[in-house]
């Protein structure tokens, strides 16, 4: 007798996993970069099919934003992908969650690509994957994605940008700076600010997000040097690339976004609008269209 579809697909889904790994805290690996050692964590399917690293975004670090654990739900970047046959790693930058600030207690565009370059090279050598990761950005995360990509596309086989702040049409201009880095708190306010669309979010994964992220994070990052993004240029990133959005992210305004998509030098290239969803897509509702948008595109039939 056959089993029913649902239990085919359950059983499916729980093969990927490693026996208790649902849920259950990554596994962390350490980088050393700059003299520090940098946080990597690390979840993966028991064959995994390719791997991909994700970059978080400027306010929060890795294990907030990509294994977020909400009861009842699916809201975790992180386990959704194992379960779709990925192995994961979610990098803290220094100065968030695990990783220690660098020496001079901040960071700055270069330090972080840096770091990103160094962490590429790390799974290329200790992941005994087939092929080369793909590279997952998210809001500041897509900026550091972007120019890691720009500088190093021999480490990486595709990148993802998700809400990417980036518009070529604009510069930022230099602007001074405090003398010592501000290390100001973070507060819950702060940690759910980017939920601006009504029903898009229940109430218990939001509540859950501020936990996790104020736990990870109490201490605001602090960054310097900002123009150092003027370096990005999308005529300038060789390789295949998706966009992607929510439609009401007022981090990614869709006209920005146009003209990114534009100057993208490799015709391979996507972009996708997530509706009802806006800067934090990843864990609402649209979580399940996320991680459909993101493994479609990686596992895309490939022309040449």
């Amino acid at each position: 007798m056959r089993p029913a579809p649902l239990l085919r697909f359950a059983t499916v889904v729980l093969a990927a996993f490693p026996a208790g790994a649902l849920g259950v805290a990554p596994k962390e690996n350490r980088i050393d970069f700059a003299g520090r050692q940098l946080a990597l964590w690390e979840k993966r399917a028991v064959a995994p099919k390719a791997a991909i690293l994700l970059v978080h975004g400027r306010t929060w670090s890795s294990r907030p934003d990509f294994d977020l654990q909400v009861p009842g739900r699916s809201r975790s970047v992180m386990d959704s992908l194992v379960a779709r046959g990925y192995a994961v790693y979610a990098l803290d930058l220094p100065g968030y969650g695990g990783s220690p600030r660098l020496a001079t207690g901040w960071l700055s565009p270069n330090e972080a690509v840096d770091a990103t370059g160094a962490t590429l090279r790390w799974v290329a050598t200790h992941g005994g994957l087939p092929g080369k990761p793909a590279l997952f950005g998210w809001s500041n995360g897509a900026r550091v994605a972007h120019l890691t990509a720009q500088r190093h596309p021999g480490l990486i086989s595709d990148v993802i940008l998700f809400g990417f702040p980036g518009d070529p049409a604009k510069r930022l201009e230099p602007v001074a700076e405090p003398a010592t880095p501000p290390r100001e708190r973070n507060t819950g306010e702060a940690a759910g600010r980017d939920f601006i669309t009504p029903g898009s979010i229940e109430p218990e994964a939001v509540q859950a997000f501020v936990t996790a992220a104020l736990a990870s994070d109490p201490v605001r990052s602090d960054w310097r040097r900002l123009e150092e993004w003027n370096e990005t240029d999308p005529a300038k990133l060789p390789l295949p690339v998706l966009l992607l959005q929510g439609v009401f992210d007022p981090f990614a305004p869709i006209e920005a976004q146009a003209r990114s998509f534009a100057k993208f030098a490799n015709p391979d290239r996507q972009w996708i609008v997530l509706p009802h969803s806006d800067h934090a897509a990843l864990i609402e509702q649209a979580h399940a269209a996320f991680i459909a948008a993101i493994v479609n595109f990686l596992e895309r039939p490939r022309t040449r």
